[in-house]
């Protein structure tokens, strides 16, 4: 069977189909752009990294930390505090550990010391160690006592310094007294420092005071 007449007569019928299919040639490049544009793939954020196995985290311990140091200065102070008052009112020392070593308690007791007066070998032990503060206060004690002797103030253990001023109110040694007080309670009380220097200004200040104590007795008592 010939099919070249059939195929003469199928060629020009194919032709438009086959010029069709050329027009729908490549995808446009600008489409394609624009497709790319529209279509857009967000990658998700990346993990966080574990901390290492053992690592402390100084943040989280910061407030509990700082919380524990104010109670604990807040309790040292407040025990300190309770010492102090406690110490002004039994008239006890407040360094009762170191002076227990060279002068027992039991003996170092302030009406004993004010009534008869302070042991020679007391004082000249507390300062041969270099102990002034203790010193200071067996001089300040002894002190009370020269004064109460000579008529110039009344003692009593649950009176204070501002007491011993009350009386000594408009009396010739009340500036003196108040001077040597205010250093007294500087130096033992508020623990300040005392030097040899120091030490013996104030004695010298005491010895003055008792000295004119002991001068208007006599003259009052000559009166």
């Amino acid at each position: 069977m010939n099919f070249r007449p059939i195929a003469s007569l199928l060629i020009p019928l194919l032709l438009p189909l086959a010029g069709g299919a050329q027009e729908y040639g490549p995808f446009p490049a600008e489409r394609y752009r624009a497709l790319r544009e529209e279509v857009r793939f967000d990658a998700p954020p990346p993990a966080p990294t574990p901390a290492p196995a053992g690592t402390i985290d100084w943040a989280a311990l910061y407030w509990p930390t700082f919380v524990l140091l104010t109670l604990v200065s807040v309790t040292g102070l407040g025990f300190l505090l309770h010492r102090i008052r406690r110490d002004i009112r039994s008239g006890a020392p407040a360094r009762g550990g170191k002076d227990a070593q060279s002068f027992p308690t039991p003996e170092l007791d302030e009406e004993t010391v004010v009534r008869r007066g302070v042991p020679a070998d007391w004082l000249a032990t507390a300062e041969a160690e270099g102990r002034y503060d203790l010193a200071v206060r067996l001089r300040f004690l002894q002190l009370l006592g020269e004064l109460e002797r000579s008529g110039v103030l009344q003692w009593r253990r649950d009176f204070s310094n501002r007491t011993y001023l009350r009386q000594l109110a408009h009396h010739r040694l009340a500036d003196g007294f108040r001077a040597v007080s205010e250093a007294y309670e500087r130096y033992w009380y508020g623990l300040h420092p005392v030097d040899r220097l120091s030490y013996r200004v104030l004695g010298r200040q005491m010895e003055e005071l008792s000295r004119r104590a002991h001068e208007g007795s006599v003259q009052a008592s000559k009166g």
